[in-house]
């Protein structure tokens, strides 16, 4: 039970700094022998072009997940918010009901 709410918790990650700066990570701007057209480079460079490419593209991806992600997290903790003040209302509410019907007496 303890680890099944650990992983609840910490969205199955007992460290997320590694998570941080990894997005945190930029990639080196595309050298300029990159921007040459396909035929000019030779089938390393190419290699070495999509490799690139994947990377940046996997970066974005995980980017924007971690970004949904906090999304998500951010519109759940406002609801909850949300609903806490909506209960300190009601219960106020019903405070200075009694409180009337006290000093009626």
């Amino acid at each position: 039970a303890l680890l099944r709410a650990l992983d609840q918790m910490m969205g199955n990650q007992v460290d997320e700094e590694p998570v941080k700066k990894a997005l945190a990570e930029e990639l080196p701007s595309k050298p300029e022998w990159m921007q040459k057209s396909h035929e000019e480079l030779t089938d390393e460079e190419i290699k070495q072009v999509k490799e690139w490419e994947l990377k940046e593209r996997s970066l974005k991806e995980e980017k924007e997940k971690y970004r949904k992600g906090l999304e998500t997290e951010l519109k759940k903790l406002r609801g909850e918010i949300e609903g806490q003040f909506t209960y300190f209302d009601t219960k106020l509410q019903q405070l200075f009901a009694t409180r009337l019907d006290v000093e009626e007496v």
